[in-house]
C-alpha cells in the first residue's frame, strides 16, 4: 500500500540476499545536528584516550625495561657477594689448617723436648 511505502523503507545488503524492512522515523534536523556534535565530541575523547594510553605503554615498556636493568644489577651482586663468600669461607678454612698443623708441630717440638 500507499501508507506502508511512506512509513518503510527497503534495506538490502551487499549480497542482496537478505531484504530488511526497516521503519523510517523522521528525526528533527537540531536533533541530527545535535547528535553530530556528540559523536565528534566522543571520537575526540576517545583519540586522547588512544593517545594516552599510547603513553601509558611507552612508559610501562620504560619501567619494566628499566627493572629489568635492576634485576640484572641485582643479580651480578649476589654472585660478586657469594663468591667474595666462598672466597672468605675458604681463606678460614686454610687459616684452621695452618692453625691445626702449627699445633701438631708444637707438640712434636714439645715431645722433642722433653726426650
Amino acid at each position: 500500500s500507499q501508507d506502508a511505502k511512506e512509513d518503510f523503507i527497503v534495506v538490502e545488503n551487499e549480497e542482496k540476499e537478505q531484504i530488511t524492512r526497516v521503519k523510517q522515523i523522521k528525526v528533527p534536523s537540531k536533533e541530527i545536528e545535535r547528535i553530530k556534535e556528540k559523536i565528534e565530541q566522543l571520537r575526540i575523547a576517545n583519540q586522547e584516550l588512544n593517545e594516552e594510553n599510547e603513553a601509558i605503554s611507552k612508559r610501562i615498556q620504560e619501567l619494566d625495561y628499566h627493572n629489568k636493568l635492576k634485576e640484572d644489577y641485582r643479580a651480578k651482586v649476589r654472585k660478586y657477594k657469594d663468591q667474595k663468600y666462598e672466597k672468605v669461607a675458604s681463606s678460614i678454612e686454610k687459616v684452621k689448617q695452618t692453625v691445626n698443623q702449627n699445633k701438631e708441630l708444637t707438640l712434636k717440638c714439645k715431645e722433642m723436648e722433653n726426650l
